[in-house]
């Protein structure tokens, strides 16, 4: 088995660096893979699938054209992001919290902003704009006010940014133990804090945290068998492992092995 696992990617037209990066990594890793999985933020921000743009219906092409079976959770900017554009890009829509049935192993997907459950604030806003009744208002404004809307909420995110916590923006830790002994899961994989890594948990359970796509590279998560490696990869397409864990975690797996070679 051969999976990519990438978030945050914050596609925009603005931003032709990402998008260059992001077609690089599809044309280097992407073809290589059986499985690509997007958890969340595929773009700056979504007003519903009506709203597609000449640019998003370019990106939809090339995912299309990708050959492998391709995955997609909708993230904080992205939560509009439906069935119907899933489809101009041949990807599956999943929900949040999926479990992934893995060789004997239950790993939980996530975008990561359902964890970040000590800002308070978010979780209520994020549970009002869920609410089915919300989103069918929302989808019949007119299309200039939708978008004022996502560009006030991404102003407003911007300043409010600044009066939180490093652990407020971060996973709730036992938030997160009590959802993966519910979903009977030891690995979660997932994006949102903007914090590549590795979390070695209680109970031998494991956090792998995936990064953004920023000017100076990107991390991804690449499964070969029931090995997984987290990888950085720069803008020129150089990559570096920072970790890979023990193909045979939980079981026998004392935690996972640090490692700085180049790919």
């Amino acid at each position: 088995m051969h999976r990519l696992f990438i978030s945050d990617l914050h596609l925009d037209p603005s931003r032709e660096d990402l998008t260059a990066a992001f077609t690089g990594f599809l044309e280097r890793r992407g073809r290589q893979a059986e499985d690509l999985y997007i958890l969340g933020d595929l773009f700056s921000y979504w007003t519903g699938d009506r709203d597609a743009s000449g640019y998003h219906l370019s990106v939809a092409r090339t995912l299309r054209d990708l050959p492998v079976r391709k995955f997609f959770i909708p993230g904080n900017r992205d939560f509009l992001l439906g069935r119907r554009f899933c489809a101009r890009c041949g990807m599956t829509l999943l929900q949040d919290n999926t479990v992934l049935e893995d060789n004997g192993r239950r790993i939980l997907l996530c975008h990561g902003d359902g964890l970040c459950t000590l800002d308070v604030a978010y979780q209520k806003f994020r549970r009002f704009r869920s609410r089915p009744l919300n989103l069918m208002l929302y989808s019949l404004l007119p299309r200039f006010i939708r978008l004022r809307m996502a560009s006030r909420v991404r102003e407003d995110a911007r300043e409010e940014k600044s009066t939180k916590t490093p652990e407020m923006m971060d996973v709730c830790q036992a938030d997160l133990l009590t959802l993966m002994e519910e979903l009977d899961t030891r690995i979660c994989i997932h994006g949102h804090t903007h914090r590549p890594g590795h979390h070695l948990l209680p109970g031998n359970m494991i956090r792998l945290v995936l990064g953004d796509w920023r000017r100076d590279g990107f991390e991804f998560l690449l499964q070969e068998d029931r090995r997984l490696s987290l990888i950085h990869a720069d803008p020129a397409g150089n990559e570096r492992l920072l970790f890979a864990l023990p193909e045979d975690f939980p079981a026998g797996a004392s935690g996972p092995l640090a490692g700085t070679e180049d790919c």
